[in-house]
């Protein structure tokens, strides 16, 4: 009787113990889920706000204007006050800044671009220049969306920070 007695007890133990542990490890599991979740959130955000920017600079040179000489040039370019140039350049600090959140490839057609802008001397008051390089221009923002294009489908897809080693 007394053995019998120890066992119920002890049962009864193990049995309320166990069922106080199973929503302990439950909970823990469910907040790590939503924590992940949260994270995978914020760095989704991050790289749609990033490649928001680069839309925006792609659109730059996706539009074009025709000159009285017949020559086209991207509607970036005009001889006043261009307020374009100045949120070009704003764009490009703040997506130095988002490395991190974009692809090697994408940041490696943004680098190109702002590159040839320098080393060309182009500005975006200087519609001559782009006339001379119009081409050149469109076939970089081509490149800036196909890009852009391919990283959109793998958005979601947070494996590329270990991938790219960052």
């Amino acid at each position: 009787m007394k053995d019998m007695l120890i066992t119920l007890l002890g049962s009864g133990l193990l049995a309320t113990l166990i069922s106080c542990l199973i929503p302990v490890v439950f909970f823990k599991r469910e907040r790590k889920f939503e924590y992940e979740l949260e994270y995978h959130k914020k760095l989704l955000d991050k790289r749609i706000s990033s490649y928001n920017k680069i839309e925006r600079i792609a659109y730059f040179f996706s539009s074009a204007v025709q000159d009285s000489d017949g020559r086209p040039y991207h509607f970036i370019f005009s001889t006043e006050q261009n307020p374009f140039q100045d949120e070009y350049i704003a764009l490009m600090t703040e997506l130095t800044k988002c490395n991190l959140w974009i692809s090697d490839e994408i940041r490696s057609e943004l680098l190109s671009l702002n590159r040839f802008l320098f080393e060309n001397k182009i500005v975006f008051t200087d519609i001559e220049k782009g006339k001379k390089f119009y081409k050149q221009l469109g076939e970089m923002s081509d490149k800036i969306i196909s890009v852009a294009r391919k990283d959109m489908l793998n958005l979601t897809d947070l494996n590329f920070l270990r991938k790219q080693g960052k």
